[in-house]
């Protein structure tokens, strides 16, 4: 008869625990930590209105959305946002930032070698990585240079093409081939 308490009262006291601990693992809602301010809206139907938000502080520090495309596992584009602070310039090298950082959280590496910009032409070249991304097939490869060309394209006002390289050389994998002079995006 005693044990038969101690079990009731242990298994009792487990329940106990198991609600106590669940209970304080309950997520609450997150407070925002930025304000919309002001919107810009464009004339294009399929792009989203751009927004200045305000950080309440001191400084009352301005950020801006930064949209971009990514890659999901199955080879699909993606919309992504980040915010930067207003007065930060919105380069090919920044998109790629956010854009390379999206691709980890998919489990693609991908690093670049160089960016350049000369007569609004954006080159950039991979390194040995690309090769990766391409063993994972054509339609995954393709989806990563469309979502890079398409990001910078979208943010840089001052690029109108992408082309792409790899260690400064010809783009050949076994998916795709380009020559050093061929543009993969227009504007």
């Amino acid at each position: 008869m005693r044990r038969m308490f101690k079990l009731s009262a242990m298994l009792l006291l487990c329940v106990f625990l198991c609600a106590g601990i669940s209970s304080c693992t309950h997520a609450k809602e997150p407070v925002p930590l930025v304000e919309p301010t002001q919107a810009v809206t464009s004339n294009e139907p399929d792009n989203e209105p751009e927004i200045t938000k305000t950080i309440p502080g001191k400084d009352d520090t301005k950020v801006v959305t930064l949209r971009y495309y990514t890659v999901s596992g199955d080879g699909q584009l993606e919309r992504a946002t980040s915010m930067v602070q207003d007065t930060t310039a919105i380069t090919p090298e920044l998109v790629l930032d956010f854009l390379i950082d999206s691709l980890e959280d998919e489990s693609l590496v991908l690093k670049v070698e160089s960016v350049t910009i000369a007569d609004s032409v954006c080159v950039i070249s991979f390194d040995d990585t690309i090769y990766d991304i391409a063993s994972e097939g054509e339609r995954i490869e393709d989806a990563v240079l469309d979502a890079i060309a398409q990001s910078i394209l979208d943010n840089v006002p001052e690029v109108s093409s992408v082309r792409y390289l790899i260690n400064g050389g010809k783009y050949v994998t076994d998916n795709n081939s380009f020559t050093q002079d061929s543009a993969y995006m227009d504007r």
